[in-house]
């Protein structure tokens, strides 16, 4: 009998398994192919909306839960939670070990699996190598991450290039374009009516969503930062949804300031914890703008036209569409990043990241290199070196 692929999924966040989405329907619905998914971090914290919930609702058929974190995000706590993930990924992978790992991105929760992953001789997937945030630690992570993996798919040719100079061998990367451009095209929408409803505001009126997370390099800044974002929202005649940040050193200061300003201005703005995937897609399709520094504005928003202002250095040096409207921390240039977006008029705009069907490509690769190379020759990296002489 042919042996199946036995393929393990690591997810953390809520943004993270929603741009892992249909790269488990991908793997799931194949024969070839035995689905395991790990859920951690923020998933199993109430404080972050318990998203372990919408995830059983999928009724994932191997689905393990490893929890680690507690009610605090201090850098103790976190370096904690990355030791508990450490614990959990070990007593899995002693009697249950995959053939390949895939993990999405460049967060701090992603320290277990390179750690367990290394020791216990299991091949890395890695999707989304290959992009710089200049304000956040993700750089050095998303780095690390790229140098322990086995395979790399990349949203963009720069982006490969990149690898490729970081010394990886060409064979193992492959540019696919972004994942989650996939749950654009394959996700049903609410209804604006239901939507609105949901959210207790009437999303027919002019509606902006406010997401905004710590920029992890500049956490001494962030009070001003928030005043400065919060004025300059004052300045327009908008409802606002605000939602949760992910789980850094700082977002419980966000959480504070956006919900204090909720409560100030409850009839035009709503805070939400975690919205899920149907509902944020859906929600994207009937805003007029998105302010803050989430990926989504960069990365889905071009595909919906959607203008985005994009606040600060979190998000620094990625490609960004034309639908992207940069900006500093000052409240007067926030101010005119908005009001630019009010102007913004391309009926069509070329997304940087990609037309869709990236699901699909990141698992027929990795099911054809487990069919070429065998395992050894896929744990065994080879350091291609840069040509300095390169035009």
């Amino acid at each position: 009998m042919k042996k199946r692929l036995k393929i393990f999924v690591f997810t953390a966040t809520r943004s993270e398994y929603g741009l892992l989405f249909w790269v488990l329907k991908e793997f799931e619905k194949d024969p070839d192919v035995d689905l395991h998914l790990i859920v951690s971090g923020t998933h199993l914290s109430k404080k972050y909306g318990f998203t372990i919930t919408e995830i059983k609702k999928e009724k994932w058929k191997n689905l393990i839960c490893i929890k680690t974190l507690n009610d605090k995000n201090n850098l103790v706590e976190i370096a904690n939670s990355i030791s508990n993930g450490i614990n959990g990924l070990s007593k899995i992978f002693k009697d249950n070990k995959p053939d390949c790992l895939i993990v999405l991105g460049d967060r701090y929760e992603l320290f277990s699996v390179m750690a367990v992953c290394t020791l216990f001789n299991i091949p890395i997937a890695h999707i989304s190598g290959g992009e710089i945030t200049e304000g956040a630690i993700d750089n050095q992570i998303r780095n690390a991450l790229t140098k322990v993996s086995h395979l790399h798919f990349v949203a963009t040719e720069n982006y490969k290039k990149r690898l490729l100079q970081l010394g990886e061998e060409k064979w193992r990367v492959l540019k696919t374009g972004e994942t989650g451009i996939d749950n654009i095209l394959n996700l049903n929408l609410i209804s604006i009516e239901q939507l609105s409803k949901s959210l207790g505001l009437n999303l027919i009126k002019k509606t902006a969503l406010v997401a905004f997370h710590p920029v992890t390099l500049e956490l001494d800044k962030l009070d001003n930062y928030l005043v400065s974002l919060l004025k300059a929202l004052d300045c327009f005649d908008l409802q606002y949804v605000f939602t949760y940040p992910n789980n850094d050193p700082g977002s419980k200061k966000i959480i504070i300031s956006f919900e204090n300003y909720v409560k100030k201005n409850y009839k035009n703005s709503v805070i939400i914890k975690s919205l899920g995937q149907q509902k944020f897609l859906s929600l994207l399709h009937y805003v007029k703008l998105i302010i803050g520094n989430s990926s989504s504005g960069i990365v889905e928003a071009p595909s919906l036209n959607l203008p985005c202002v994009n606040i600060g250095n979190r998000q620094k040096g990625r490609e960004f569409g034309k639908n992207v409207f940069q900006t500093n921390y000052d409240e007067m240039n926030i101010k005119r990043a908005i009001e630019k977006c009010f102007d913004y008029k391309y009926k069509f705009t070329t997304n940087p990241y990609g037309k869709g069907n990236s699901s699909i490509k990141v698992k027929d690769y990795i099911k054809e290199i487990f069919k070429v190379k065998s395992k050894n020759e896929i744990l065994t990296k080879k350091f291609v070196d840069y040509d300095f002489n390169y035009k």
